[in-house]
């Protein structure tokens, strides 16, 4: 259903028009304006990954310049910390602005102006995709409205994944596979982006990437020595890249809750979840399947229909196996990974199939399976949109599709609304830490040291902020992945040194551990501070018989057991 000529020069002023015109606006219906204050953290700081995702890139300003992996995040987490890529920190924006960090602010957030990249590129590919489907420019824009306006788009941002909200990436990819000839180096410039963006996106993008070499072998186009020496060089180096940006800095992980939780359901197409439909229900589902998220939205299922009327409405290239079946293959089989290996239907388990041992480990490198739906799902929005454009005389397409996109806009404008509310209006965050001796244990010590340290621990905002505002390291991080030898290791010195009493001296100790915690507090040394401040328990290795603020405080009255 694709056309095969690419953008005219004369269409280009349309592109101005989606540039300049349809995704700002998009961008500010959906999300405001206020994110894009590079100042504004308030919207980050709610407690949702938003906040693992700015303190990663906070902590990384204050890394070494030159350091191997270029990505490496040595202060957030000390003794198991890792690199960008695991706060999933956007590693081309952080490393970009690295560069640059002394000019900037503090705070300093890139994550607003990422979105409204994010919109800016997915309705520019959006866009190509439209065009390459009608010669009708009101179309096209109607077209492009759909891709800015996906339900699987805007739902990433809403549950705080703004890495994952660069869905243009499968966009372009499917731009690519459609050209009429090999696009070599906008393959290869799109891989090496995706690498530092979201391994997620650069699996699917590597998928449609395959797919292309395959149908371009497959129609002769080109020949087997070349497409083994593109597969060669893209795989080295997106191999690199990810090296430079720390991807294998936290190896030895264990995935815990991984392949077969994090899944799509089978009915999540028709499935909007309690906010993403006026119209149907909420259906059934487990609690991981959040992550197979797949709504195609009411306009877009009330498309179908023409879909399914036949083929009079296809291109004569997409009526070619050779262009079909690739690209058919890759996001079907990319569909089926995203169900799992426990397949389900309305949260029920229907079916379960075991996973060779060999396969587990790479399985739950790609956990969150469910997210493997996104290139069927574009796919999906290509047909429908290509079969309702060409249902009839462009007037009478144009009415059905500007009427099927107004009931998607209506269907879907609850979750819209929420979303733009709680980051438009996001209050402002305050940090719990107030007390005045905050400020002089900041001044004494070098690092914050949490009993114990976890892949995410409870606190992590708080302590997170106050660490890097006051130039210390914390282990009291939260990490997409951790290195499990290294949080072994740390946490049994840790518990060494509180059952021992041998406190570093340079480490300001907050307790979570309640065992721990009463081993702290049964028999404190003088010597240390040992007390609770604004809900934390602390022992301030040291500082127990100094005076703080005129009074001296070896063991304050709350702090007593």
């Amino acid at each position: 259903m694709l056309a095969t000529s690419p953008i005219s020069r004369q269409r280009r002023w349309e592109l101005l028009v989606v540039i300049l015109g349809l995704a700002p606006v998009a961008f500010w219906v959906v999300l405001g304006g206020r994110l894009l204050q590079p100042s504004n953290i308030d919207w980050l700081m709610t407690g949702d990954d938003g906040g693992q995702h700015y303190l990663g890139w906070e902590f990384f300003r204050g890394a070494p310049l030159w350091q191997l992996p270029f990505g490496a995040n040595p202060h957030y987490g000390d003794e198991i910390s890792s690199s960008i890529v695991f706060t999933d920190s956007i590693p081309l924006m952080a490393l970009l602005l690295k560069i640059i960090s002394p000019l900037l602010p503090t705070p300093f957030q890139y994550h607003g102006i990422w979105l409204f990249v994010c919109f800016l590129l997915q309705g520019y590919f959006g866009y190509r995709l439209a065009a390459m489907v009608t010669p009708h420019a009101p179309l096209r824009f109607v077209g492009t409205a759909l891709f800015l306006m996906a339900p699987i788009f805007l739902f990433r941002i809403s549950v705080s994944h703004y890495a994952s909200a660069a869905q243009w990436v499968v966009l372009a990819a499917i731009c690519c596979y459609a050209s009429t000839t090999f696009r070599a180096r906008s393959w290869f410039a799109l891989l090496l982006c995706a690498s530092l963006v979201n391994v997620y996106l650069l699996v699917m993008a590597c998928g449609i990437y395959v797919a292309d070499l395959g149908r371009r072998l497959w129609c002769g186009e080109r020949s087997l020595k070349p497409v083994v020496r593109d597969l060669t060089v893209a795989a080295l180096a997106c191999l690199a890249t990810m090296w430079v940006a720390g991807y294998f800095m936290a190896s030895k992980y264990t995935a815990g809750q991984g392949f077969g939780f994090y899944r799509m359901d089978i009915l999540a197409p028709i499935n909007p979840g309690e906010l993403w439909s006026a119209a149907i229900p909420a259906l059934p589902s487990a609690e991981g399947d959040f992550e197979g998220f797949a709504y195609l939205g009411l306009g877009v299922l009330l498309s179908i229909p023409f879909v399914l009327r036949g083929g009079q409405s296809l291109t004569a290239r997409a009526r070619q196996a050779s262009f079909v079946v690739p690209i058919a293959v890759v996001g079907v089989g990319f569909a089926l990974f995203a169900l799992s290996c426990n397949i389900a239907i309305g949260g029920t388990e229907v079916a379960s199939y075991p996973v060779p041992g060999t396969l587990w480990a790479l399985a739950g490198t790609f956990r969150a399976s469910g997210r493997f739906a996104w290139p069927l799902y574009y796919l999906v929005m290509c047909v429908t949109f290509g079969a309702v454009a060409r249902c009839g005389p462009p007037r009478r397409a144009m009415l059905l599709a500007f009427v099927l996109f107004a009931i998607q806009m209506v269907d879907i404008s609850g979750a819209v609304g929420e979303l733009h509310g709680r980051i438009a209006t996001a209050p402002a965050w305050q940090s719990p830490m107030k007390a005045e001796l905050w400020e002089q244990f900041a001044a004494r010590y070098d690092k914050i040291a949490v009993v114990l340290p976890a892949k995410r621990y409870d606190d992590y905002l708080s302590i997170g902020h106050f660490a890097v505002s006051h130039g210390m390291s914390t282990n009291g991080v939260y990490f997409a992945r951790v290195h499990q030898e290294k949080l072994a290791s740390a946490t049994r010195r840790i518990r060494t040194e509180v059952l021992e009493g041998r406190y570093e001296p340079t480490s300001l100790y907050l307790f979570g551990d309640d065992d721990l915690w009463t081993a702290a507090t049964s028999a404190p040394d003088r010597s240390d501070f040992v007390g609770v401040l604004d809900g934390f328990r602390v022992v301030a290795p040291g500082a127990g018989n100094e005076e703080w603020n005129g009074a001296t405080r070896p063991l304050p009255e709350e702090g007593r057991p």
